[in-house]
């Protein structure tokens, strides 16, 4: 629950990249003790939404461009191969389950990422033209097709993330949001 929580304040922003996660607050706030707040500050580590330092505590693990780039890299690699898993099985009824079908643990390290791309208004409508095309090749059961749209969504997605992280100082600084209502 508490690894959970700490996850999606750091997807919203509430907790930004580089803000403390200070082990005795986390345990106050969720009151519990200090033991379980300091696995899931390792948890969230290995996982990579935390970075520790020596004499400095454990902090939200910043954004970065060649992390974005990764990501979307390996999830297009991996849905790639799931949708043309998914494909053959495809049926109206199954279309429910079909979209619920991401691969969990990259999706949600990627949402760290979304809301930058989300804040590209020009590309909210390429976005919603990629989706509706990959829809109708599953539609049509075209694999090969709907392979080469989730490949070429997914990596000009990491690529425009990667590419607005890495212009400039400026840039990180808007997309490093300071925390809001959490104190810890």
């Amino acid at each position: 629950m508490i690894a959970e929580a700490l996850r999606e304040a750091i997807v919203d922003g509430t907790l930004a990249p580089g803000a403390p996660l200070r082990q005795d607050a986390i345990a106050r706030h969720f009151r519990v003790s200090a033991i379980p707040v300091r696995e899931v500050l390792q948890q969230l580590e290995s996982e990579g939404w935390a970075k520790a330092a020596v004499h400095k505590g454990v902090t939200v693990a910043p954004l970065s461009a060649d992390e974005a780039r990764e990501i979307y890299e390996i999830r297009s690699a991996l849905e790639s191969l799931a949708i043309s898993l998914a494909i053959p099985k495809h049926t109206p009824a199954a279309r429910p389950q079909l979209e619920e079908d991401m691969i969990n643990t990259l999706h949600r390290r990627g949402e760290r990422y979304l809301w930058l791309k989300f804040g590209l208004s020009s590309y909210k409508g390429e976005s919603d033209h990629e989706h509706t095309a990959l829809l109708e090749a599953v539609e049509r059961h075209d694999v090969a097709a709907a392979q080469a749209l989730v490949v070429a969504h997914l990596l000009g997605t990491g690529e425009l993330l990667a590419c607005e992280l890495s212009k400039s100082d400026d840039a990180r600084t808007r997309v490093e949001r300071s925390p809001t209502s959490w104190n810890i």
